[in-house]
């Protein structure tokens, strides 16, 4: 009986020693939270995705660039008028850096007599860059048209979308 009354007596010891020893070493930090919030992103369409008019004498595509990138028409397509990027100037918190993205890889244009053309690899471009200096920036979106070789004459237009957020 002595011996377990010892060995119950050491380990209180021990288990008073050991939280003294942890109290020592503990310690208390207050911190603080905070949060900023972004004045809203406002975009300002300044000119529409335009391939101009298209003569066909064969299958080709034309190429509206983004930014300083070339236009082109390349295959058996002529191109006459002026090609357009999609542009837009963007207004937020000054300083911050958006990122622009076009939500579809392919759109479809259509004619009145729902003839079509594809419409794909859409490119981004900032001008001059993504960060809104003064609380703005702008940006191109340019892309590539696939003209059939007896693409039927007419109109065609199209949509899409493009998003942009605080990178």
């Amino acid at each position: 009986m002595k011996k377990m009354i010892r060995l119950a007596t050491a380990g209180a010891v021990l288990a008073a020693a050991a939280s003294l020893t942890t109290a020592a070493n503990a310690a208390t930090d207050n911190v603080t939270a905070s949060a900023t919030i972004l004045t809203g992103l406002n975009l300002t369409e300044t000119s529409t995705l335009n391939f101009a008019s298209v003569a066909v004498n064969g299958a080709g595509t034309v190429v509206v660039g983004a930014g300083a990138a070339v236009d082109q028409c390349l295959g058996l397509v002529v191109c006459a008028g002026t090609k357009s990027a999609a542009a837009w100037t963007v207004t937020g918190a000054a300083g911050m850096t958006i990122l622009a993205t076009v939500q579809q890889s392919t759109i479809t244009l259509t004619s009145v007599a729902s003839d079509t053309m594809t419409v794909d690899t859409f490119s981004v471009a900032y001008a001059p860059s993504a960060v809104l200096t003064g609380g703005s920036t702008s940006f191109e979106v340019g892309a590539t048209l696939h003209v059939a070789a007896a693409q039927p004459a007419g109109v065609y237009s199209g949509n899409f979308d493009v998003d942009v957020v605080y990178n």
